[in-house]
């Protein structure tokens, strides 16, 4: 778990629970500017992208959908993660690139199905059940 992963779960749990605005903001904005820091990027980089008010409107302005849920995707995109949170939270909108739905599971992976011999079979192995609490 990376820090800037830290900083949007704490943000979402913030504005979930009725955070205050300033420590929605605090933790909003160190969770974008951690990558920015991990690639070496500059202050001047990072203020110029903060300063998009799409990214960030201001305290007091911070939305869960579009800022927090946005601004979380592009940051850990390549993280199993986003995907889990697209599961719970819709977001973002896909659409599937074969098929009528996108899936709701990983498959296993072969080495599960070849020394697991409580992994389902084929028939009951599939991608779009069983659907967890939130698919419901």
């Amino acid at each position: 778990m990376s820090y800037r992963e830290i900083k949007f779960i704490e943000v979402e749990c913030l504005s979930r629970t009725g955070g205050s605005d300033a420590a929605i903001s605090t933790a909003y904005l160190a969770g974008i500017e951690a990558p920015f820091e991990e690639v070496d990027l500059t202050s001047t980089q990072y203020n110029s992208y903060i300063g998009n008010a799409a990214v960030n409107p201001g305290v007091g302005s911070i939305a869960l959908d579009p800022h927090i849920y946005t601004q979380k995707y592009i940051e850990l995109f390549a993280q199993p993660e986003v995907y889990n949170d697209y599961r719970r939270t819709g977001f973002p909108n896909l659409t599937p690139t074969s098929g009528t739905q996108v899936p709701i599971r990983w498959n296993y992976s072969s080495n599960e199905l070849l020394f697991n011999t409580n992994t389902p079979g084929p028939s009951e192995a599939d991608l779009f059940k069983p659907k967890v609490d939130w698919d419901q």
